[in-house]
């Protein structure tokens, strides 16, 4: 009988169990409808509701593919159109961190030449003011050359007059 307890049907078991109280493994007994509704077995030539045909199957498959399409497409479409924009946004960005970088190096290049022309200037003045703790050096006399007249020859003497 198809509705007998797998341990009935097994002689094994049955041997492994014959020690234990059997009446625990056992089904109760259903109503005649009840044993026909849920034993397909007792009711050979009767079609189960879940069996389908090979064309439903088909069909089923087919629509399912065909959704499964659609979705994979539209998904496809706003993956494509996700990553544009987020290409546009990237370079943005871009365009932005680079007008950042020039400024900042712009800013950094004037502070550089700032601080050092600040510490040249510092530096000079502190040499300048280190070198007047020092007794001022005379200036040298100045050398002066004095021009004369050339001498000029001896006037001839006249001779003496009468």
């Amino acid at each position: 009988m198809a509705s007998e307890s797998q341990y009935r049907r097994d002689p094994a078991a049955e041997k492994l169990i014959r020690g234990i109280n059997v009446s625990v493994f056992q089904r109760p007994k259903l109503e005649a409808a009840e044993e026909a509704v849920d034993n397909q077995f007792t009711r050979p030539n009767h079609k189960v509701m879940t069996d389908l045909t090979r064309q439903e199957v088909d069909a089923k498959l087919a629509q399912n593919r065909a959704e499964v399409d659609a979705r994979l497409a539209n998904f496809d479409t706003s993956i494509k159109t996700g990553f544009a924009e987020l290409r546009v946004e990237m370079a943005k960005m871009r365009g932005d961190s680079e007008k950042q970088s020039h400024d900042s190096t712009k800013w950094i290049v004037g502070a550089v030449f700032g601080m050092l022309s600040l510490s040249v200037a510092i530096l000079a003045a502190i040499i300048n003011y280190s070198k007047g703790d020092k007794a001022p050096v005379p200036a040298p006399a100045p050398i002066i050359v004095y021009a004369q007249p050339a001498p000029q020859a001896p006037a001839q003497a006249q001779p003496p007059t009468k």
